[in-house]
């Protein structure tokens, strides 16, 4: 488990750096377009799903080869990645047609 996390520790971090701004930038759209909920509401609903990703992964570690491990961790952070380009776009459209 210690080389699990050892090994996989930047992907880990950089995924959940995505996912946190993700979170930040869906609070804000939400909050400009529907309803203020407070700042910490998506950005934890995100972070929760992540960990339950990263759980599910880890547990299933032992079972199955690393090639596939690694895989699994890298879709995750190439999957993080695309959530936060997908909102980072979405917050700049909001935030160009609320300037208009």
């Amino acid at each position: 488990m210690q080389d699990l996390v050892r090994v996989f520790l930047p992907e880990a971090t950089i995924a959940g750096g995505a996912v946190l701004m993700s979170g930040v930038f869906a609070g804000r759209i939400y909050s400009r377009l529907i309803l203020d909920c407070g700042p910490f509401v998506f950005p934890a609903t995100y972070a929760c799903i992540l960990l339950l990703v990263l759980s599910s992964i880890c547990i299933k570690a032992k079972a199955y080869p690393s090639a596939l491990t690694r895989s699994r961790i890298r879709g995750t952070l190439c999957g993080s990645l695309l959530v936060f380009g997908i909102h980072l776009a979405a917050y700049l459209g909001a935030k160009a047609t609320a300037a208009l």
